[in-house]
């Protein structure tokens, strides 16, 4: 879930709280004070029939008679007790036990007692203010939750605004480039996320420049010593087993010491760069090995990319060789989608395991005996260092591997 989610949604469920307490709190307090004013009233009205009552109880039930005649508007009914004993009123109506008021069945009943001691009881309709309120609370409740949808997210983006900037601008900087994370967003937890960020891209790009010179340094001081043996070798002229071996590992040496070159460059070094024809690469290549009728091409399509030749050659020749070695043939299809060009290889060995078709790109990581574990990777790398990538793709039998440069239209 974004952070962006996160927010707008504490939002709407803190609008929804906040909505669900202001009703509750209204709705008790409207309820409260409702029923308080009935109270008054009923209690008022039972006031007046007690001023009025006469002295002989003969005649209570004609003044109840007259006072119902009189409030008849008002939806009242009346009740005169001497203690449990019924005077007057309605007949329906329990004889309290003390002043006050309580709910009987639908009425609302207040009892007060007169001069003469007789209780006086006034009782009227339950006032449903409480059905009412709850729906208004269910109203307000949906009312708010839709605002705080249609309001919330735009406020959550704004809110997270400063984090989307920062990692925008996290997401365009490379491996060794040094870090420019720009203006500062006056947010004191932004900013100081930013120049923690700021510190460690430093450190880690520190880290690495001395890595790659390291690594370039390396190569280089192996490279020069390996070429002189080869030339000293070239010179004795002898042909004989132990010399032959001697060379052959020279050349092993040389080749891994290259690859190494290779790789201690980062991805996004340009070097040099020409029109290079995908096509034309991929036959050189082919007419280069020592089998080439091993090789069957589909190269009906043609791609320009912008390249080191030599690279790109290598790339391919790796490629192959690698097919070649564990496969009888191989299939080399060249064609092109949208703004890269891809070169597929297939070949009829034992194909790669799913769970190592990444890590087969790594450095060193042999799946057999034999090699330097560099193919893969320099074939990789150069790939990103193109603008494109370099993966295996599921097949019948064998092995696809599926080569993507970035092509020039």
């Amino acid at each position: 879930m974004t952070l962006l989610s996160r927010v707008t949604r504490g939002a709407v469920l803190f609008a929804i709280a906040a909505a669900l307490l202001a009703a509750l709190a209204t709705s008790v307090f409207t309820n409260v004070l409702v029923q308080r004013e009935e109270d008054r009233r009923l209690r008022d009205a039972a006031v007046v029939l007690a001023d009025e009552l006469p002295t002989g109880k003969e005649d209570v039930a004609a003044t109840v008679a007259d006072e119902l005649r009189e409030t008849g508007h008002m939806a009242l009914v009346f009740a005169v007790f001497e203690g449990t004993r019924h005077l007057g009123g309605d007949e329906h109506l329990p004889a309290p036990e003390s002043d006050g008021c309580s709910n009987t069945g639908d009425l609302r009943a207040c009892a007060v007692t007169a001069a003469s001691g007789l209780r006086v009881v006034a009782a009227g309709p339950r006032a449903m203010t409480a059905w009412w309120l709850v729906l208004a609370a269910a109203l307000s409740v949906l009312v708010a939750t839709v605002l705080a949808l249609v309001v919330s997210r735009p406020f959550a983006r704004a809110l997270v605004a400063p984090l989307t900037r920062l990692r925008g601008r996290l997401e365009h900087l490379h491996p060794g480039q040094q870090a420019d994370l720009r203006a500062r967003e006056g947010v004191e937890e932004i900013d100081s996320l930013r120049d923690a960020l700021a510190s460690l891209l430093q450190r880690l790009t520190t880290a690495l420049g001395q890595a790659e010179r390291f690594s370039a340094n390396a190569a280089h001081e192996l490279r020069t010593p390996l070429t002189a043996i080869r030339g000293q070798l070239e010179l004795l002229g002898d042909d004989s087993g132990k010399l032959t071996g001697i060379r052959q590992t020279v050349t092993r040496l040389e080749t891994l010491v290259e690859r190494l070159l290779v790789l201690a460059m980062p991805p996004e070094s340009a070097g040099p760069a020409e029109l290079v024809s995908l096509r034309d690469a991929v036959e050189d290549v082919v007419h280069a090995l020592p089998k080439p009728e091993r090789v069957v091409l589909h190269l009906d399509d043609d791609s320009m990319v912008r390249a080191d030749g030599p690279l790109v050659q290598a790339m391919l020749s790796n490629a192959l060789q690698n097919a070649l070695r564990f496969g009888t043939s191989a299939t080399v299809t060249l064609r092109h989608s949208g703004p890269l060009a891809t070169v597929l290889i297939e070949d009829d060995g034992p194909g790669i395991p799913l769970e190592e078709r990444e890590r087969v790109f790594e450095p060193f990581h042999r799946l057999s005996p034999g090699g330097h574990g560099l193919g893969l990777a320099l074939i990789a790398h150069l790939a990103r260092r193109y603008g494109g990538y370099a993966r295996f793709l599921d097949a019948q039998r064998g092995a696809r591997l599926e080569l993507a440069l970035r092509r020039e239209t």
